[in-house]
């Protein structure tokens, strides 16, 4: 999954980065991350003690896997 299909609040974990620009900022294999906004094509997100705006169309070459939260309630 690529990182531009997240919505506010989910976190994930970089997986892999395509585009040599993200990946001096930090988007590295491995790398927690948290989406923090979403207005008008562009993105904010958490990423080591950091919030970087990127555009929707570079972050196409981030993809990543979710975090999902465990119920330990299920059974």
């Amino acid at each position: 999954m690529d990182l531009s299909k997240l919505v506010e609040g989910e976190k994930a974990r970089i997986i892999n980065c395509n585009n040599y620009r993200l990946m001096e900022y930090g988007f590295v294999e491995n790398t927690p991350l948290t989406i923090y906004r979403k207005v008008n094509g562009v993105t904010a997100i958490y990423l080591k003690r950091t919030i970087i705006a990127c555009r929707n169309s570079d972050l196409k070459d981030v993809y990543i896997e979710k975090f999902v939260k465990k119920m330990d309630n299920l059974k």
